[in-house]
């Protein structure tokens, strides 16, 4: 089955070259994959066949580009597939959709309101946790870059609190300079 013209095998990633399925630019007729003899032989951007050979010599059915190969199960995917579970769950609890069932009591509705707002909120907790557990466990395998990472957090904490109090100061003598000029004789008179 031949490929409508500008579509290509590697997912539209053209490099000019007409033997990767390009734009069809260099391609004689309309949907042949044949290059052109006007492209066969003669000296091509080297840029191009580095890029063609690198595509080529790299394996696309092993890397993590590739939709057919599932990802691995870890414990942080597998708590944000429960997230997610439960967020469907919740909609598909309060959507209504025709035909309208007749109305449950008030207790049935509170307790699965409670059951869904209760597994939702561990689901929660679990993504939460599992990413404090990585955070953690990232920062005791690198303490270097931790340390580094930190260190350049308090900088950028201690700039913006040096911005917010030039920031104060220049509000309070706007504040100051405008009270004096509408009340010039303030602070000037001591009752004792």
């Amino acid at each position: 089955m031949d490929e409508p013209a500008g579509s290509s095998q590697m997912g539209g990633a053209s490099s000019g070259n007409a033997t990767a399925g390009g734009s069809g630019a260099g391609m004689t007729g309309g949907n042949s994959n044949k290059p052109s003899p006007a492209t066969q032989n003669t000296g091509q951007n080297p840029l191009d066949e580095a890029v063609d050979s690198s595509v080529e010599s790299s394996s696309l059915d092993e890397g993590p580009l590739n939709e057919d190969i599932p990802i691995p199960a870890t414990t942080l995917g597998n708590a944000i597939d429960d997230l997610m579970t439960r967020w469907v769950q919740i909609f598909s609890n309060v959507s209504i959709s025709p035909p309208i069932l007749p109305a449950s009591t008030i207790d049935h509705v509170k307790e699965v309101a409670e059951i869904c707002q209760k597994h939702f909120r561990n689901a929660n907790m679990e993504v939460c946790a599992e990413l404090n557990r990585i955070s953690t466990q990232w920062e005791l395998e690198h303490p270097q870059d931790a340390f580094e990472d930190e260190l350049n957090d308090l900088n950028a904490a201690i700039d913006r609190q040096k911005v917010l109090l030039k920031h104060a100061k220049e509000v309070m003598e706007k504040l100051t300079s405008r009270y004096f000029s509408a009340y010039p004789d303030a602070g000037k008179q001591h009752l004792t």
